[in-house]
């Protein structure tokens, strides 16, 4: 990052805009539906089953392919907004290329 110029900064300034206000929108949705518990105890229990996964296993290290990621946030975009359907599109898009480039894991 120390050899970034200015147009990979702005990048990542964009980028990080654009997720905050999408995780802004989605949380606020959530709330407002009064899932927001049911939704949190879901985040504990995804990254805790991989944790725990791992961690029973020393030889074994977490690799999340990029698709298991898009598919976990297609979980979490269930609001309709413009925002949010631009978003859920395109971890959807990620997760489908992902698994056709890829493959799918035997877990799933």
């Amino acid at each position: 990052m120390k050899l970034w110029g200015p147009f990979l900064w702005s990048v990542l300034v964009v980028l990080i805009v654009v997720l905050g206000a999408i995780a802004i929108v989605d949380l606020k949705d959530i709330a407002s539906s009064d899932k927001l518990v049911q939704y949190l105890l879901w985040t504990v229990l995804v990254f805790g089953f991989m944790i725990w996964n791992t961690k029973r296993q020393p030889n074994k290290s977490i690799w999340i392919h990029h698709y298991v990621v898009a598919g976990v946030l297609i979980t979490f975009i269930g609001y309709q907004s413009p925002l949010l359907t631009i978003a859920h599109g395109f971890a959807m898009g990620v997760m489908i290329e992902g698994g056709a480039r890829w493959g799918f894991d035997p877990i799933w």
